[in-house]
């Protein structure tokens, strides 16, 4: 496979057992773990392999319950069902590189959620007794303890959730990596190819009207990242997904100082690390503006500014760095904090393949899915993130 995701397809081959929609991390690695069964699989991108969300995120693992900063302690209750789905991801990034067989950048150094409030403390707590009661290893830090684990952090900080597992990897490299395998196992890749509409067939499968004619598939699925929702609607469905363009900031390079850490923020948009080569990369879902007629993403002045005064009030030494970077992508929301992903009821052989912490849980996602797909009983009970809730 080329590396800029061209089109690997023969013009003659119009159908397969399944389609995949979406050439992110998502969408190649269910198609990469399909195809090792023998399936024909078929994965349709509107452009390239990895040019949306999937390439364009800051690289965070993160396996902790994830926090907005206007939670409560009652909110967070609602991860409960996700918290095992989290443990089983990071046990798979820790296997990932060797399972594709090249580097991904991985770094598991440990993660730390700060906090600089006593309310904020307050949600750490309750979030680690919920982590630690489903089998995720996390614990709260005092100051102390937290700078002893990361002495670059602040001293005003009053702690942390220390998560052991979590760290950052390479998002220019991970979802080429599964289509790379997939391709080898049999997968076709169909780029610059959109999808216009989507017929359900009588007796079964579906027929795609596509920018390059019509395509027959036994099974869809919809794994399109902020479009899902707008794929869902092709095919009568309504799954609350959307996009939210995000920016993301990056230093120049500095002597080693976070090994392979992920540091977030309690109460403030922020995550930070520090990349391989020494640069600092700052994100946290700060705002940036979007072009829809386009496609075209833009950092905002204001949001690189907030989010830079963030990185250095958590961490110093960044207060005299120098910012090299900024660069705006497509994220995705929803109005779950719940992964969607599975079968719909409503259109057998409809499937449903999102989470809005995409390339973190996109690799065990795509596998539970497969396993699912494949009639094995998923290693993770996912009737939870059943598309059928909404």
């Amino acid at each position: 496979m080329s590396a800029d995701g061209a089109d690997l397809a023969r013009p003659s081959d119009r159908s397969a057992d399944v389609v995949v929609i979406g050439g992110g991390v998502m969408g190649c690695a269910v198609a990469c773990y399909l195809a090792e069964s023998g399936l024909d699989v078929a994965v349709i991108e509107r452009r390239e392999i990895n040019r949306e969300a999937s390439g364009v995120n800051a690289g965070s693992l993160h396996f902790q319950v994830y926090l907005h900063a206007s939670q409560n302690p009652a909110s967070i209750e609602g991860f409960r069902p996700s918290v095992e789905l989290h443990r089983y991801a990071a046990a798979g990034w820790r296997t990932l590189e060797s399972e594709l067989g090249t580097d991904l950048g991985v770094q598991l150094g440990g993660g730390l959620m700060v906090a600089e409030s006593a309310d904020e403390m307050t949600l750490l707590r309750e979030k680690v007794r919920i982590e630690n009661s489903m089998g995720l290893r996390t614990e709260l830090v005092t100051t102390q303890e937290m700078m002893a684990i990361a002495p670059y952090l602040s001293d005003h900080l009053l702690g942390a959730d220390y998560c052991r597992e979590e760290g950052l990897a390479n998002p220019f490299l991970v979802a080429p990596a599964f289509a790379k395998v997939a391709v080898a196992r049999g997968t076709r890749v169909l780029a610059h190819t959109e999808v216009r509409s989507i017929m359900p067939r009588e007796g079964g499968g579906f027929v795609l009207e596509t920018s390059r004619g019509p395509f027959e598939a036994g099974r869809v699925i919809d794994a399109a990242g902020a479009w899902a929702g707008q794929v869902a609607r092709m095919a009568g469905l309504r799954i609350p997904i959307w996009g939210n363009v995000i920016h993301m900031n990056v230093t120049e390079a500095l002597p080693p100082l976070m090994h392979g850490q992920l540091v977030q923020h309690a109460g403030r948009r922020l995550t930070l690390k520090q990349s391989a080569e020494g640069t600092f990369i700052i994100g946290g879902g700060w705002s940036a503006a979007y072009d829809e007629t386009t496609n075209s993403k833009t950092t905002l002045l204001d949001s690189t500014v907030g989010n830079v005064w963030v990185a250095a009030r958590t961490v110093p030494a960044l207060r005299s760095a120098r910012l090299n970077r900024t660069w705006a992508g497509m994220g995705t929301n929803s109005d779950s904090d719940l992964p969607i992903f599975g079968e719909s009821s409503r259109l057998k052989g409809f499937f449903i393949l999102f989470a809005t912490l995409g390339f973190a849980l996109g690799p065990t996602c795509a596998r539970l899915l497969a396993e699912q797909m494949l009639g094995r009983r998923p290693s993770v009970p996912i009737d939870p993130f059943s598309p059928d809730r909404f």
